[in-house]
């Protein structure tokens, strides 16, 4: 064996001007058909998802509450609060200054996958599918009130997490601004006379 032997085929083409090596054409085929593959399974899912996920929550929510009004308004209440409230909690936390991209990105996901039940709720209320118009009509029966209080709560929830946040905030600055008196008072070098 000769100690020049050629590497494995680059993409490009050969340095004679010679066409594109069969490896480089093979893997640009397998990821084309990869990333179609892929593509169809993600719509497949999305399209079962639309089918499945409003009847299920309906179902969920309706075993929940079983037909009770009193049920109906103070589950939607504590879904709307809690699963807003965390959520504007979490993102709020993401659009704080930070270096690089995945703390905020984690903190949103985390955020949206907390919101699911309420998005699940607006989902029902707002779509125009089959499933969605089934489901609204098993909540009618089962879940009565859930949907308005979910909203009411919302509100509050939403409420109630800008405020966290901006009381968070003003405690923080004015930490930072004693921190800066206190730092002043022992320094008597800042101190005029």
């Amino acid at each position: 064996m000769s100690a020049a032997q050629p590497g494995p085929a680059q993409p490009g083409p050969a340095p004679d001007g010679a066409p594109q090596p069969e490896v480089s054409r093979r893997s640009r085929r397998n990821r084309i058909i990869l990333w179609t593959v892929l593509a169809v399974v993600l719509v497949a899912l999305v399209l079962l998802a639309a089918s499945f996920l409003p009847r299920w929550w309906a179902q969920t929510v309706g075993g929940l509450v079983d037909g009770s009004f009193g049920r109906g308004a103070f589950w939607g209440l504590a879904f709307g609060i809690v699963f807003t409230l965390v959520p504007t909690l979490f993102v709020a936390r993401a659009v704080r200054r930070w270096n690089g991209w995945k703390k905020p990105v984690t903190f949103i996901a985390a955020g949206v996958l907390l919101a699911a039940p309420n998005l699940f709720t607006l989902w029902v209320v707002v779509g125009t599918t089959s499933a969605a118009h089934a489901a609204e009509r098993t909540m009618d029966v089962n879940a009565p009130f859930f949907r308005g209080a979910t909203a009411w709560g919302v509100l509050v929830g939403l409420a109630a997490g800008v405020a966290i946040e901006l009381l968070w905030r003003g405690w923080r600055e004015r930490g930072r601004k004693l921190d800066a008196i206190r730092k002043a008072e022992r320094d008597p070098g800042s101190v005029g006379d």
